[in-house]
């Protein structure tokens, strides 16, 4: 679990939104930084075959899990490392549409190597993710809460979240 401090990404996600005209919060922040982490950090992105075999993908293929009130959807932004942030919350806006419909594709929901669980309900803490069969990694952003802490003096008001990490220690150590 780690606490991760929000106010500047947030301030930044508002003003890159005010200029290009679409909605980003920390879901799409977080599709596209992790999926820039593939290259550096390969075995996060893999798949775990028959007797324990580990296979490196060729792309990041995040999963991120929708749910809206019709269930549980986890569609995939297949190459997510070759897609701006603009694209990503584009995409996601149209996969939450989808979810409201009901109208996925099979191929849409199918082939993710690393999951993204959004648990941002208000007040929920951490959740602790379990990693998908054949994935080795998942992580869950928790809710947005507020603190007040004292810098140089002066009393300042800050944004953070937990961030929940689960993964294959077969793999990674």
């Amino acid at each position: 679990i780690k606490k991760i401090y929000l106010n500047k990404a947030i301030e930044r996600l508002t003003i890159y939104s005010k200029k290009h005209k679409v909605v980003l919060g920390i879901p799409e922040l977080m599709i596209y930084v992790i999926s820039s982490l593939h290259s550096k950090y390969p075995f996060f992105f893999g798949k775990i075959k028959e007797n324990d075999i580990f296979k490196k993908t060729l792309n990041p293929n995040i999963g991120i899990t929708l749910d809206i009130g019709k269930g549980l959807f986890i569609p995939v932004i297949f190459k997510a490392d070759k897609l701006k942030i603009k694209d990503i919350a584009v995409l996601l806006t149209s996969y939450k549409l989808k979810a409201l419909r009901n109208t996925f594709k099979n191929e849409e929901l199918n082939n993710s190597n690393f999951t993204i669980s959004i648990n941002m309900d208000e007040d929920t803490v951490v959740v602790k993710p379990i990693i998908f069969p054949n994935q080795t990694c998942m992580i869950s952003l928790n809710a947005i809460f507020k603190e007040v802490v004292l810098n140089d003096g002066k009393v300042n008001e800050v944004k953070y979240l937990n961030l929940g990490l689960c993964y294959d220690h077969r793999v990674i150590n």
